[in-house]
């Protein structure tokens, strides 16, 4: 599974709109590398034990936590072109040494998580069990708020419409959904081998469509690098028939799909504040005894293997005064991580 802290941007950011700092990147990082208890990370020699010295940046890891993470093991035919592509174009595709050290623009290794942990059973009976301090709810970004709608925690006269009693008025649970979209753009090559129930709302602003054929537009150009001369022979999927932008948006819809990676139908915001699920704390507002802890509360994606972090007024105002603002900056924010 990959292994993504996200961007520090993002973390800081949860500190400023929750009003806690706690949640910064900086103060987050001792409970992900602390050594004195039991903490989150242990880095791990790769499955096919190479030497990692200048793949990774060992001051930005744990190495005496309960999660194994490494980076992948047996080398793949096409990374040596990939680092060349890096070398060709630096300006467009700069070299990261560690995705996971809070700034995570440019290509990286992928780093990945395993391990097995143990898990007491019960059998197939019910079990009623009853909390003597306080219940932690960790279904999901889409089980979490369909567990506390079910519960009558929610937007009171939605509950009703649907023959459910109130029980809590929190208007923004199941709200604000967010997730990363996902094009699949692919080319034919000289290779013998084969290595190649809710609303995700994707497509549904300017922005949607602006970012992704941006992305599109720059995986053509990394690939039209002189490393892959000789290894490249045309685009594929449908791609090949792409020759102007109006083409490239008709391939985004008829391609695009959802990351699977949503946040958001539970955010936090600040404690006082109307809007929002939790708490700083991860505390449901207006009750005692619950947390929701998973990517819920999480209030937008974070990094991971294509993702695009703005600042710019279009992504908040929808003005299409902003397309091209947007189209321009993405074009300096843009990164692209793969596995090298």
């Amino acid at each position: 599974m990959f292994y993504t802290r996200g961007s520090s941007s993002d973390f800081d950011r949860y500190a400023e709109v929750t009003g806690d700092s706690g949640w910064s990147w900086k103060n987050l990082q001792p409970y992900i590398r602390k050594v004195n208890c039991i903490s989150n990370e242990r880095w791990t020699a790769p499955a096919d034990n190479h030497n990692t010295s200048g793949q990774f940046d060992p001051k930005v890891h744990g190495f005496e936590g309960i999660n194994s993470v490494s980076l992948a093991g047996y080398p793949q035919s096409i990374d040596p072109r990939i680092i060349q592509t890096m070398k060709d174009l630096p300006d467009e595709f700069p070299f990261n040494l560690d995705m996971n050290s809070g700034d995570s623009l440019g290509l990286g290794r992928t780093q990945a998580s395993f391990g097995v942990y143990l898990v007491a059973l019960y059998g197939h009976s019910c079990k009623r069990l009853v909390a003597s301090k306080e219940v932690i709810l960790s279904a999901g970004v889409v089980g979490t708020p369909q567990l506390l709608l079910n519960s009558g925690i929610g937007e009171s006269s939605e509950l009703r419409s649907v023959g459910v009693e109130p029980l809590l008025h929190l208007p923004d649970v199941g709200k604000n959904f967010s997730d990363q979209p996902v094009v699949l753009v692919s080319w034919f090559v000289k290779s013998a081998s084969n290595d190649n129930i809710y609303n995700a709302g994707i497509m549904t602003s300017e922005y949607d469509r602006v970012a992704l054929r941006e992305s599109v537009k720059k995986s053509i150009r990394f690939v039209s690098a002189p490393a892959w001369k000789d290894y490249v022979i045309r685009p594929g999927g449908g791609l090949e028939n792409v020759t102007t932008d109006d083409d490239l948006d008709k391939f985004i819809l008829d391609s695009v799909s959802p990351g699977m990676h949503g946040v958001g139908t539970a955010a936090m915001s600040a404690k006082g504040a109307v809007h929002g699920v939790v708490d700083p704390d991860l505390r449901l507002k207006g009750a005692s005894g619950l947390r929701v802890v998973d990517a819920s509360v999480m209030k937008r994606r974070q990094l991971r293997k294509i993702v695009f972090q703005s600042a710019i007024a279009y992504q908040t105002a929808g003005e299409k005064a902003h397309v091209h603002e947007a189209a321009s900056i993405l074009e300096k924010i843009y990164i692209i991580q793969l596995k090298v």
